[in-house]
């Protein structure tokens, strides 16, 4: 098992990788909306996993305050379909979400 933190600008990631081509990709934050800081960071990291072969795996899950200032499940669920990612059917109504490893970043 390897962690590595991704970051941009104020935005950043912590991917698990797990040995067998797969990572988990969690603790996802950004400090500022309307940037492209978020979009930048995903990028970068769906770069990595595709020269590296690995399918990313996460929860679409809106956590901190309902003040405005962070995306809903509906929202963020959204973002992370342009980058590829799709609803994990097997996850029994929870949000989980992959992204298998292409040559070319959807959406962006």
């Amino acid at each position: 098992m390897t962690f590595r933190t991704f970051k941009y600008k104020e935005a950043r990631a912590q991917v698990t990788e797990w040995g067998d081509n797969t990572a988990t990709l969690s603790n996802i934050y950004s400090g500022v909306r309307g940037e492209g800081q978020a979009t930048a960071l995903m990028t970068k990291i769906c770069t990595y996993a595709d020269h590296n072969g690995i399918t990313l795996i996460l929860m679409a899950q809106r956590y901190g305050k309902d003040d405005g200032t962070t995306l809903n499940n509906v929202q963020l669920r959204a973002m992370y379909e342009k980058f590829g990612f799709v609803k994990d059917q097997s996850a029994r109504g929870l949000a989980f979400m992959q992204r298998l490893p292409s040559h070319k970043i959807h959406g962006v």
